[in-house]
């Protein structure tokens, strides 16, 4: 083998490296399923918020400094950023915001620990500024918890220097044209009895919802309905959409159905879902750093109304979600 041989076979195998090292990690179909029907959980509360415009998730392992004595590892904490350098003047671009630990939630000896952190970096009405702190804070914004695994449609990249905000970074998972406007209850009387519609923009507050109800007309758009056969039905499903934007569906419950009729109603419906239009969903980022392709969607059938779809997120929200 020739030298330029040599040399064109070590950068065809270092080029597949480079691709494989980059290549995003997909949670399997299999680990979707399962994790629905083994109702795994997750506890996100040993995860460290911090509390902004939006409600973060801190990825990085611990902020918190080391002090003699006290093993820091053991506290999960709440933190805040909050601009200390703005006048009147002055644009919110050029606003510095500055890292601030609001609390420590658990942990042994964590007042010992607080009280020698507010002697050395000092306190105000904010908390205690983590001046101690320089480098790459990586964050989830609004995240979600669904079957053991915690997702988000953004996660974010922050700078920090000596405790300042000095750069942020923000990437959004990919959008499908059927997520593009979110339902939100809102009340100025405290009932969620009016309702207002924002964009995703660059943010997943937990009280904005996936509205299905393009899903409803898609499916219910020439979908024939047996109204001697089966009245209504309760059923779970998993929307999955592929590296090149095509849908596919799976039962998830009941596991066994019934009869024909009612295979042949969910076959009808899965079939629909893969006729979606390219793109129609989305994915989601885990925390971990996978790229989360389904949907769960209680699905409720009626042989007057046809088809009616829920996002899980709605209905896991009382229990799973993050809350202030």
């Amino acid at each position: 083998m020739s030298k330029k041989s040599i040399y064109l076979l070590i950068f065809v195998c270092y080029t597949y490296a480079s691709i494989a090292q980059n290549r995003p990690i997909y949670i399997s179909v299999e680990d979707m399923i399962n994790n629905f029907r083994e109702n795994k959980r997750v506890d996100i509360n040993t995860y460290d918020f911090l509390y902004s415009s939006d409600n973060y998730l801190i990825v990085t392992d611990s902020l918190l400094p080391q002090i003699s004595g006290i093993n820091s590892n053991e506290f999960q904490g709440e933190w805040t950023d909050f601009s200390i350098a703005f006048n009147s003047g002055q644009s919110n671009k050029s606003r510095e915001y500055t890292l601030y630990l609001r609390k420590i939630k658990t942990g042994e000896n964590k007042e010992i620990y607080v009280n020698k952190l507010e002697e050395k970096y000092g306190k105000d009405r904010y908390g205690i500024p983590a001046r101690w702190f320089s480098g790459k804070m990586s964050l989830f914004i609004s995240p979600q918890v669904l079957f053991g695994e915690i997702v988000a449609k953004c996660s974010s990249i922050f700078i920090i220097k000596n405790g300042v905000i000095v750069s942020k970074k923000t990437e959004q998972a990919k959008e499908g044209e059927m997520e593009g406007e979110k339902i939100a209850e809102v009340s100025t009387s405290g009932s969620p009895d009016t309702m207002f519609v924002f964009s995703v923009g660059l943010t997943w507050h937990n009280t904005v919802q996936y509205d299905l109800s393009e899903l409803d007309t898609f499916v219910n758009k020439g979908f024939q309905r047996d109204t001697n056969s089966i009245a209504s039905g309760e059923y779970s499903i998993l929307l999955v959409t592929n590296e090149s934007g095509e849908a596919d569906g799976y039962l998830l419950e009941p596991e066994k159905l019934k009869s024909i009729e009612e295979k042949q109603l969910i076959n009808k419906l899965l079939s629909k879902i893969e006729s979606l239009p390219l793109w129609s969903f989305g994915w989601l980022y885990t925390i971990d750093g996978s790229i989360f392709q389904g949907r769960y969607i209680k699905a409720n059938y009626s042989s007057d109304q046809g088809w009616n779809f829920i996002d899980y997120v709605m209905i896991l929200d009382d229990n799973q979600n993050i809350s202030e």
